[in-house]
């Protein structure tokens, strides 16, 4: 959440609080005053209770509109408070939503990124190695260039030992498998023989 709208949103959301605190501690002035309104009416009710009824009635009549209409007011002016805070706390869970979606959005985009990136390192890994490979390639080729044949006749020379042992221990074995560990060697042979006229 960036930090303007997260001040935005924290002081928006204080001051509601301090609305509701405020709206609270007047609605506790009210009652202590119509508390205090009643007792006095109270009083004055047993003071007057030796007059005639017809002034009383009238008083106490203009006192309970009094306090009617006192009660009213709080009522009216506590739902208001309500309707204000409401509305308020609305704005609220919608900023938050749509900074919340916006976020969203952007993890998203990162994601897509991340992705298209491993797939770039991914090819560019591939590219990279066929190059070493190549460059690699051409290194020896440069190297061994014009020392072809005696490269391949240490290669054969090392398959000749391979063969040679490979013979010390068929002559071992049974007449048939001796006979057909035999032939494969002579293909073998054969093969270097092809090698050699190359």
């Amino acid at each position: 959440m960036p930090k303007k709208i997260e001040e935005l949103n924290l002081k928006t959301f204080q001051k509601l609080v301090d609305q509701v605190n405020k709206l609270a501690e007047e609605n506790v002035e009210m009652k202590k005053k119509l508390e205090i309104e009643i007792k006095d009416v109270n009083e004055k009710l047993e003071y007057r209770a030796k007059k005639n009824e017809d002034e009383i009635t009238r008083e106490t009549v203009e006192i309970k509109k009094m306090i009617h209409t006192t009660q009213d007011t709080i009522e009216e002016t506590i739902k208001v408070q309500e309707e204000i805070i409401m509305d308020m706390i609305k704005k609220f869970n919608e900023e938050f939503y749509k900074h919340k979606s916006n976020v969203l959005g952007d993890i998203d985009t990162i994601k897509n990124k991340q992705d298209i990136l491993k797939i770039s390192y991914t090819v560019n890994e591939a590219k990279l190695l066929d190059t070493i490979k190549s460059v690699i390639n051409k290194e020896i080729s440069n190297k061994i260039k014009g020392q072809e044949s005696e490269a391949l006749m240490r290669i054969w020379i090392e398959e000749f030992k391979d063969i040679i042992k490979k013979f010390e221990k068929i002559k071992n074995l049974q007449p048939q498998d001796f006979n057909a560990r035999l032939d494969e060697l002579s293909n073998i042979i054969n093969s270097f023989k092809q090698k050699i006229q190359l």
